[in-house]
This record gives structure tokens, C-alpha cells and sequence, in this order.
């Protein structure tokens, strides 16, 4: 399988989802997965991946406005050279240009991975957004009610992986006590 990573995310951040795309690239890797990630040149985003990734995974992709010609022409180009099968997005500008690639290529399937909701209650979002995506990653409950609030993302397509956080051993009851006696805690 051949997944792509679109995260149009301002040059200068790296947050959680950011962080997310590299794990989940250094697995799919792992795996033996091919996997392209695009962020904006000179971007954070890619600096820290292209750190811990293989050369040939980050490419920087111009990202201007959301329906751009160029950078839908430039991402139809490299799904088709790199044979991508799924087209993973962050932000409401990457569903537009990732899912429009993708449908111009009529092969890859378009999924949202929303750590946030970023649905919004208009004409374009009401329209194009269900057209576009074919499935909805969400990390809860909360979050999967808050997004398809709208009514233009149908429940059926999202689907809830919770964050995964390593089991974190309690202490004993002694070093509980003696903590609680410290902080002044009942």
C-alpha cells in the first residue's frame, strides 16, 4: 500500500498531528508501506521528519489557495508517479487540494485525520467536503458528535482511534501515601 501525507500546517508549527504523521509514517515504513509525506517548503513540519525518515519520503509541495491549479496538478502528478492508494489529510485547505488530486486521479481514497473539528457550517464546506472524503479519522466520541454535528459528514464514514499512551505503572500505596503527606493532600 502507498499512502500520502498532505499537512499543510504553518512553516513555522509542529504540534500533534504532526507528530502523529511521523509515527505513523515510521510504522507504515516499518511495515514495508511506501510513504510520500508534502508540507510546505522549508517547513518545521518537514525538517523534523526528514530527520528520522528516509530521503526519499518528504517533499516539499507549494500550498496557496484551496482549489490552487498548480498544487492539485503537482499532487495529481506525484499520486500517479508514486502509485498512491490513500491520501491522508489534516486541514479543511488539504481535504480541497488532496481530495481534488485525488479524484482527478480516480484511484486513491481520500481520509481526514481530524485531531481537531474543523467543519464548518458553510456552502463550500456543505458541498464539496462529503464529494471529497472518503473516510474520517477521529481519536474520540467527542470528537466524532462534534463533527458530524454538521450533517454533511455522515457517522457511517468516521471512524474512532482512540491515542494510544503507553500504560504507566501506579506507584505502591507507601509511595502514594508518602506523596500525598508531602503535597498536603488527604
Amino acid at each position: 500500500m502507498n499512502v500520502l501525507f498532505l499537512n499543510s500546517i504553518d512553516p513555522a508549527t509542529y504540534g500533534g498531528m504532526e507528530e502523529w504523521i511521523r509515527l505513523t509514517t515510521e510504522g507504515l515504513l516499518a511495515r514495508g508501506h511506501g510513504v510520500t509525506v508534502c508540507g510546505r517548503p522549508g517547513s518545521l513540519f518537514l525538517k523534523r521528519l526528514a530527520e528520522s525518515l528516509p530521503g526519499d519520503v518528504c517533499h516539499e509541495l507549494p500550498i496557496s489557495a484551496d482549489f490552487h491549479p498548480g498544487t492539485i496538478a503537482r499532487l495529481r502528478r506525484l499520486i500517479r508517479r508514486r502509485q498512491i492508494d490513500i491520501v491522508v489529510v489534516n486541514f479543511n485547505k488539504d481535504v480541497r487540494l488532496g481530495g481534488m488530486a485525488a479524484r482527478l486521479n480516480g484511484r486513491p481514497r481520500v481520509i481526514w485525520s481530524a485531531g481537531v473539528n474543523l467543519t464548518r457550517n458553510r456552502l463550500v464546506h456543505r458541498l464539496v467536503t462529503p464529494r471529497l472524503v472518503d473516510g474520517v479519522l477521529v481519536a474520540s466520541r467527542s470528537l466524532e458528535e462534534q463533527m458530524t454535528a454538521g450533517g454533511y459528514i455522515s457517522p457511517e464514514i468516521v471512524t474512532v482511534i482512540p491515542i494510544g499512551i503507553p500504560d504507566v505503572p501506579m506507584p505502591d500505596e507507601r509511595t502514594r501515601l508518602d506523596i500525598r503527606r508531602r503535597l498536603g493532600v488527604p
